[in-house]
């Protein structure tokens, strides 16, 4: 599937019909995601999972690009979802 950022953007052109099958996240390694573990604590194969989707050195954002993909879907299959700090310590509303 592709977004329509992907079909407009002039980069994607040689490979707008490129499609990989990817293993899912199982909710329990999304959890872990959504905690914000350190890349330490992450299971071998949730690191592998995001090194073969070039998600490494987006790791900060996963668990808020996730937040917003279960709100925009209103899934909530998780539980409360973690929120991101605000400057005062608290979560987001």
């Amino acid at each position: 599937m592709q977004v329509s950022c992907q079909r407009a953007c002039s980069q994607n052109q040689g490979v707008s019909h490129w499609i990989e099958e990817v293993k899912g996240l199982s909710e329990e390694e999304t959890r872990l995601l959504l905690e914000r573990r350190p890349v330490d604590q992450l299971p071998g194969e949730v690191v592998s999972k995001l090194e073969h989707l070039g998600l490494m050195e987006y790791l900060e954002i996963v668990p808020r690009n996730l937040r917003a993909l279960f709100e925009a879907y209103g899934m909530e299959s998780l539980g409360r979802i973690p929120q991101e700090a605000d400057s005062d310590g608290k979560g987001q509303q």
